[in-house]
């Protein structure tokens, strides 16, 4: 058996390195058996643990920097983290959906709420137009979406907004403005 480097005869247990805790030597060369503060026990290279490379297990690397649980952006709340950096969110309609971080922090409406028409995707009088005279020639709800570039939800929304309403042509004008 060799004698142990002078790094690892340096280095006792209950030594911390990080979120790292040395509970003892590793069977395997250099290594030493470190506990994780979530409670896993890996081995880790000396080398990495000395010069601070290795700080933490992998599932804690994993784990978001920060935590969005129970914040609002825009319409989303976030309810909790999915992994791989997205997290389930719930919007003010009720929709829940998993979004990568970056795109929580934007903010903005859900597809399928009806805020978004509100907001920003009004739609403006060409095709209104067509909608119309989609409609009236008997044209299906589906077809027109594949027509249009957009959701049966969506052209469903549209109908119902900009069809019942008599002020529809009124309120086509004022969002292109």
């Amino acid at each position: 058996m060799s004698k142990p480097s002078a790094a690892m005869a340096a280095v006792k247990i209950g030594d911390r390195f990080g979120r790292f805790t040395v509970v003892g030597h590793s069977t395997r060369k250099h290594h030493l058996q470190c506990r994780c503060d979530c409670g896993h026990i890996v081995s880790v290279l000396l080398y990495n643990l000395i010069h601070g490379y290795s700080s933490q297990c992998i599932i804690c690397a994993r784990q978001p920097k920060r935590d969005l649980t129970g914040q609002r952006f825009g319409d989303w709340t976030v309810l909790t983290y999915a992994g791989r950096s997205t997290w389930n969110c719930r919007c003010k309609c009720g929709h829940t959906a998993v979004r990568p971080g970056s795109v929580v922090k934007r903010g903005g409406a859900c597809q399928q709420c009806a805020s978004q028409v509100a907001q920003a995707g009004r739609i403006d009088r060409e095709r209104l137009a067509i909608i119309k005279a989609s409609l009236a020639a008997g044209v299906r709800a589906a077809s027109l979406a594949r027509v249009l570039g957009i959701s049966n939800e969506r052209v469903r929304q549209l109908v119902a907004i900009y069809l019942q309403d008599p002020c529809s042509e009124a309120q086509a004008d004022g969002a292109n403005e």
